[in-house]
């Protein structure tokens, strides 16, 4: 083990006037970086959101208007870039609109310079039960990263 690190925050979103809360995050991380430059992280996170209108999360799955606490706790694995396999491998779960939540990622990184995050069908997925209905969602997405020095990257989104 090389380095502990622990962090928190605390974050709000008002109106314009600054009288109606409309999202906080409060977060706590506690990381671990290993020798190899793999690392540990363990994450809380909760936080309050307030609807104005009623949300379409899914299909045939409406969320009233409101306010709405919700946590997510997370622990994630980074190997470190000189492996043949690198990349980071996540799961969480928590609570979301007054149900239960969990998800599963695998971002694969390519290189030291240059680096390609994948994530596939299958491997990034969030599984939500609430009162509202049960659904699936599954998130397609690449990230390209190019670093031609260390001041300057070049970085590219695709999602879906």
């Amino acid at each position: 083990m090389r380095k502990l690190t622990w962090q928190g925050s605390v974050d709000y979103v008002t109106d314009a006037a600054a009288t109606t809360v409309l999202n906080r995050e409060a977060s706590a991380l506690f990381r671990i970086d290993f020798h190899t430059s793999d690392q540990l992280m363990v994450e809380y996170v909760r936080d309050y959101e307030r609807l104005p209108v009623r949300f379409p999360i899914a299909p045939g799955v409406v969320v009233p208007a409101g306010g709405y606490d919700y946590d997510t706790s997370r622990v994630t694995y980074v190997l470190g870039q000189q492996r043949k396999l690198s990349g980071r491998l996540s799961a969480a779960a928590g609570t979301l609109y007054g149900g239960t939540k969990s998800e599963v990622t695998y971002q694969r990184a390519l290189g030291r310079r240059a680096a390609v995050l994948d994530r596939a069908g299958d491997d990034d997925r969030l599984r939500c039960s609430c009162r509202y209905g049960d659904f699936t969602a599954r998130l397609v997405n690449s990230r390209f990263t190019l670093t031609p020095s260390a001041r300057m990257l070049i970085s590219s989104l695709v999602q879906y």
